[in-house]
């Protein structure tokens, strides 16, 4: 199972307690993932599609506890996504006088007198009028059209529709509670998503997925300590690496004017000097300048390297010149 849809099951098995929390929740399933079918100005049926069956039974479950009517469930293939089914929850058509009620006692139509007005490209902010009302909205919301990435791999947190204003409207809603999110067109769907890792934590704790946060985070201290150490790693070979050139330039330096020489051919307030430089390779300046009779800082040794460099390169001037 996907990360993303182990926050469904996780979802899947939070109580909603009361009916306005119930209305919030099928709000904002209708509203993601409802197809409201209209004939005459008036709703005629609606279906809801969805990719996994326990999403499918919590929402049929609390549509028959609330409205003691059983949504007929409808299972195919699905192919595209590389899902093995799809759900389609159908409202039943023995049930369509009350339809219109429901829709408003929902929030998704208005009725004004014979005008039925659909409310479905915009969310409903004056029904959503506590915490609790939101956090089981945007619960609704992701386990009908979010998803999360393998925080291995990113962070990414994203909800598809084909409604703008709606994915518009998600994103200030989330805004709103400090979830930093942006929209994207995407082919013919519109995504509100959250890339922030703080962002994306503070959201599953919001919307009561702790266990989930919890992995997240766990996911990122590692990922965070891996890569502390990856940069203490590479930071460290660089510099022994920066040492070992040092080294290797010194130490032809010094051999070569032993060879042509001697090594009392180095004066002698330097002869200290390229003695520990060609007995430690691994000594950065610093070590070097420690280790001395009379100690000196790093411009110190490495002026005094230098100073023996120009030597080997005067002699071996000379040699060229012979």
């Amino acid at each position: 199972m996907t990360f993303s849809n182990e926050i469904r099951q996780e979802l899947c098995n939070i109580k909603i307690n009361t009916k306005k929390e119930m209305l919030s929740f099928l709000n904002s399933v209708l509203l993601f993932s409802g197809n409201i079918k209209l004939n005459e100005g008036k709703a005629e049926t609606f279906s809801i599609t969805i990719n996994q069956k326990d999403v499918a039974k919590k929402i049929t479950t609390i549509f028959k506890k609330i409205f003691r009517i059983t949504l007929e469930i409808n299972q195919k293939n699905n192919y595209n996504f590389g899902r093995d089914f799809l759900y389609n929850l159908q409202f039943p058509k023995d049930n369509e006088v009350y339809l219109n009620n429901i829709l408003e006692e929902l929030s998704i139509i208005r009725v004004q007198g014979d005008v039925y007005t659909l409310r479905n490209d915009d969310i409903s902010f004056e029904i959503l009028d506590s915490e609790d009302d939101s956090k089981i909205f945007l619960r609704g919301v992701y386990m009908v059209c979010g998803s999360l990435t393998n925080p291995e791999k990113n962070y990414h947190l994203e909800f598809t529709t084909h409604n703008k204003n709606l994915a518009s409207s998600l994103s200030i809603f989330l805004n709103r509670f400090e979830i930093r999110s942006h929209i994207v067109e995407r082919k013919d769907v519109f995504v509100a998503y959250v890339k922030d890792g703080d962002s994306i934590s503070d959201f599953l704790n919001f919307i009561g997925a702790h266990d989930s946060m919890f992995k997240f985070e766990d996911v990122r201290v590692k990922k965070h300590l891996r890569n502390n150490v990856n940069r203490i790693v590479n930071c460290e070979t660089a510099n022994l690496l920066k040492i070992t050139k040092g080294y290797v330039k010194h130490k032809k330096a010094i051999e070569y004017i032993i060879n042509k020489r001697s090594i009392d051919y180095i004066p002698e307030d330097l002869r200290e000097l390229a003695l520990l430089r060609l007995s430690n390779e691994c000594y950065s300046l610093k070590d070097l300048g420690e280790k001395l009779s009379v100690p000196l800082s790093k411009s110190g040794v490495n002026y005094r390297l230098k100073k023996i460099e120009d030597i080997a390169m005067n002699l071996y001037k000379e040699e060229e010149e012979k």
